[in-house]
């Protein structure tokens, strides 16, 4: 099965709502990073309201390939408005066994059994 991979770049004020959309539409998995280099801490600057989102966010969402797009873009321009979507790209997401893809690339995950358990790509020795 083929996937489509929508990046839009929106404001922060409509973040929530264009996540909620897109699951909605059935994305199988979002993402929401900094579309600049804008830097956002934990708390509020000296009384000043903070937001949780990037002015300029990226928002990145994996959607079925038989999934008519032209619906979901017109759909998050009503939702959040033009001058709230700033961009968006499309890129075609090629269907391949990306477990086997990832063992060949980092080899096998082991369980590391230490006082910081985790999972390692290799035994760290």
């Amino acid at each position: 099965m083929a996937w489509l991979r929508l990046t839009l770049i929106t404001t922060a004020e409509v973040v929530d709502a264009v996540v909620a959309l897109l699951e909605r539409f059935s994305a199988e998995a979002i993402s929401v990073s900094a579309a600049s280099d804008e830097v956002i801490f934990a708390e509020g600057m000296a009384g000043r309201e903070q937001s949780r989102y990037w002015q300029q966010s990226q928002i990145s969402a994996l959607l079925d390939a038989e999934l008519a797009l032209d619906i979901v873009i017109a759909s998050l321009r009503n939702l959040a408005g033009e001058e709230n979507l700033l961009q968006h790209h499309i890129d075609i997401v090629p269907d391949k066994d990306w477990l086997a893809a990832s063992r060949s690339a980092h080899g096998a995950l082991v369980v590391c059994a230490s006082a910081r358990a985790g999972i390692c790509p290799r035994p760290l020795i």
